[in-house]
């Protein structure tokens, strides 16, 4: 196998979202990135809304295993290539409320956020304003506190999502315009949301904010560089496992090595970051804690559907969710219940369930 010892500044293992934020960071900072990728480099005209041809983006095979008597496999919402899961997401961007990091105290379960929402809400801001997020921040008022207004306005609501609505209030229940990825107006020279309800499979307009058409965008643009195809096979230390020295992976033809000169951030599966690590691991709080394996969480979520009596004359419809109702949030033994209304699918969709617009 040929070896490659060309030096980088940082590695970084997946180009998906978290991936590409570190790579644009970085690299605007003047650092030498090189993002390993195990998929495609996927570029906007490779998407097609079809859900047959969708599934290309999606990986494929063995369920993914963690620990205990019950394996866990999911992948609808995983992603493979450059962008990975967030190159598919319905983009919605629901924030958490102050009590939200106050559980313990609050209701006597799980555990206190070490932060609170002060310290996380700036961010939140920054990240609308770098990606593009559509929504009212003033309606959000009624559960926290004003913060900055979204960079576009709310998107639209179409009979669907005002029949819900009307149910909704008719039983003493309000519902805000959700915040969403998704371009309402134009937003940084990407275009708004047409409306024709293929989010699910990539977004071949950029009116979805993807890492294709944010962070990796701006990584790419700063001279980071993203390696395809290329499968992470070990993390390499110093004898003390005080750093990363190196990353050995495998590309389409053959095997590499790649040696760090400053600093190596890696983000890959969890499992397989860790059994990689060459011994003794590299010492960081994380492995300390022994939090690695120990955060998978299933959302579980009731849906309700209906084909609404409405006059089909044309079908326009956004997968995100258009309204949200937090009034729920704090009863009881839970810290959050969002309810969320309005999604409409696409006839010949992932749920097959029509959502028509008048003219």
């Amino acid at each position: 196998m040929a070896n490659s010892n060309d030096k980088v500044d940082v590695v970084i293992v997946g180009a998906g979202a978290s991936g590409s934020v570190f790579a644009a960071v970085l690299a605007k900072a003047g650092k030498k990135v090189v993002l390993l990728e195990a998929g495609p480099d996927w570029q906007l005209d490779d998407l097609i809304s079809s859900d047959i041809w969708g599934r290309r983006i999606k990986p494929a095979g063995p369920p993914f295993l963690f620990e205990g008597k019950n394996p866990y496999g999911y992948v609808y919402q995983a992603g493979w290539g450059t962008g990975g899961a967030a190159l598919h997401y319905f983009a919605n961007f629901p924030r958490l409320l102050p009590n939200d990091f106050l559980v313990k105290s609050t209701y006597g379960k799980g555990l206190d956020w070490p932060i609170d929402y002060a310290d996380i809400a700036p961010y939140w801001d920054k990240v609308a304003d770098d990606v593009g997020v559509s929504g009212d921040a003033k309606a959000e008022e009624v559960w926290r506190p004003p913060e900055k207004p979204y960079p576009m306005p709310p998107m639209k609501i179409f009979p669907g999502g005002d029949a819900w609505k009307r149910g909704f209030y008719a039983l003493g229940m309000r519902l805000i315009p959700a915040a969403v990825g998704i371009n309402s107006t134009t937003f940084k020279g990407r275009p708004a949301c047409i409306y024709d309800g293929w989010c699910h499979v990539g977004c071949p307009i950029g009116a979805l904010s993807n890492p294709l058409v944010t962070y990796l965008a701006e990584a790419r643009q700063a001279g980071a560089e993203v390696r395809p195809y290329a499968t992470v096979t070990r993390v390499l230390t110093s004898a003390d496992g005080a750093k990363a020295t190196a990353v050995e992976y495998y590309d389409a033809n053959n095997k590499s090595r790649f040696r760090r000169q400053v600093s190596s951030f890696w983000r890959h599966g969890r499992r397989r970051t860790r059994d990689s690590c060459s011994t003794p691991r590299p010492t960081s709080r994380v492995w300390d804690v022994g939090v690695v394996r120990r955060g998978l969480a299933a959302v579980y979520g009731h849906h309700r559907r209906a084909i609404l009596l409405l006059r089909p004359l044309r079908q326009e419809c956004a997968q995100g969710q258009r309204r949200v109702r937090l009034d729920l949030h704090g009863r009881g033994d839970r810290a959050a219940l969002p309810v969320h209304s309005g999604a409409s699918l696409m006839p010949a969709s992932i749920c097959s369930v029509p959502s028509w617009r008048r003219s």
